[in-house]
């Protein structure tokens, strides 16, 4: 019977052959945070809201009158610890014709 090694990811020796297997630096989970291991980073939901534009938005993807989903995720990366926030918009439901 042929062994094949394994290595374990707490050996000192193992480099892992995907950059991407390598284990967080922090540990965020009981935070509430989710690992990203092809962006190395820890993204956390911090709001989502349900909202009707009074308005048009300035890049012109939100008019007035359109229902829309906005999301905001806190993200932190595990090697630098830069914190910044990512803001998205989704138009679930255009406004009605003619107004």
């Amino acid at each position: 019977m042929r062994h094949v090694y394994h290595p374990s990811p707490n050996d000192p020796y193992h480099v892992p052959d995907n950059p991407h297997d390598r284990e967080p630096v922090l540990d965020l989970r009981s935070k509430g945070y989710s690992y990203s291991y092809g962006h190395k980073e820890w993204e956390r939901t911090v709001s989502s809201k349900r909202r009707t534009a009074r308005r048009d938005h300035k890049d012109g993807r939100v008019l007035k009158g359109d229902v829309y989903n906005e999301t905001v995720l806190r993200v932190i990366c595990d090697e630098t610890n830069e914190v910044y926030l990512v803001r998205s918009r989704e138009v679930i439901k255009l406004r009605p014709e003619g107004g």
